[in-house]
Order: structure tokens, then sequence, then C-alpha cells
């Protein structure tokens, strides 16, 4: 339950996913569903739950008696927990002069936004180029982009991986 991204048979979750199990017979009730990570006893399964903590692959154990005492075959879930958010490069290709905290660039210069994420994959950047004190609208970045109109701006940017973490916003000047 809760964010996951499928891709090459690989299942990978946020942590705020939670695990749900269900279980049916065809004949007769079920009874009661166990399940357990690979180092640890079992549990009776009454409520969905939350992931430990650890990145990367979780085995997930399950199984299930109906009410006539028939267990049913164990069967394995694997996920992967993607707990990190991107993280970005921001670069100015063409002229650019830097003083203190400030940035001067011409107006050919291309701005280049780049996000890496370890786990799940990128899923968008999103760019705003604040004029002054006039607020830009966001825009999912796609490639390279220029500012033509002489001014001071403010670029704020994030970008969001497949499974919805989100990088804090960056912003430079």
């Amino acid at each position: 339950i809760g964010d996951q991204f499928k891709f090459n048979g690989k299942i990978f979750v946020s942590g705020r996913s939670k695990v749900n199990i269900k279980s049916s017979d065809n004949k007769v009730d079920v009874k009661k569903v166990i399940w357990k990570f690979k180092k640890s006893k079992a549990k009776i399964f009454k409520e969905p739950f939350f992931l430990p903590p650890n990145r990367g692959v979780q085995d997930i154990f399950y199984n299930a008696t109906d009410s006539l005492g028939n267990w049913g075959k164990m069967k394995k879930l694997s996920v992967i927990l993607d707990l990190l958010p991107p993280v970005m490069e921001f670069k100015v290709i063409g002229k650019k002069i830097s003083i203190f905290e400030k940035s001067f660039i011409s107006p050919k210069s291309q701005i280049v936004l780049k996000a890496f994420d370890s786990g799940s994959g990128i899923r968008e950047i999103i760019y705003r180029a604040d004029k002054g004190n006039e607020k830009g609208p966001e825009k999912g970045y796609k490639k390279p982009f220029n500012l033509k109109e002489e001014g001071v701006y403010n670029l704020h940017y994030f970008a969001r991986d497949r499974v919805g973490n989100r990088m804090i916003e960056q912003k430079t000047t």
C-alpha cells in the first residue's frame, strides 16, 4: 500500500509504503495468515505494516492456513526499499561570472539541471525562475534552457524519484 514503482520485475517502494497481505481459499475460510522477514520469527498478520528502515532488498515470507488446518505453500515477496531522495547538479554552459553568491550569465548561456537517484530512478525535475519579486511558473525540466530577458532571477529546482521521495528545493541567484 502506498508509493511503489515496478520495473524489470523489481518492485521499488518508499518508506511511506506498507505491506498488506490478502489470502483467500476457494472452498473454506482462511483461518490465519503468518508472515516474517528473512531472519525473524513468524507473526500473525493483523494489519498492514511498515518495512524496517533498511535501504535495499527486503524479503517478506508469508503463508496461510484454512479453517481445516491446511497450510498453503510459503511464498516470498521481494521489494526494494528506496529511502533516499534524488540529488541534483546545477551547471551553466556559456559565459558566467560568479561574485559571492550571485552568478551573472549571458542570455545565450544554457542552464543545465541533472538529477541522480540510486534507487527507483528520477520521475521528474521541476524548476521555477522568479524574476525580481515576480514568481515564475513551475515547469518540468526536459532540456537545457536560457533566461533571455535581463534581470535578477532566483532559480528554484528540485527532483522527485519514482516512489515519491522529493529532495529539498534548491535555490540559486
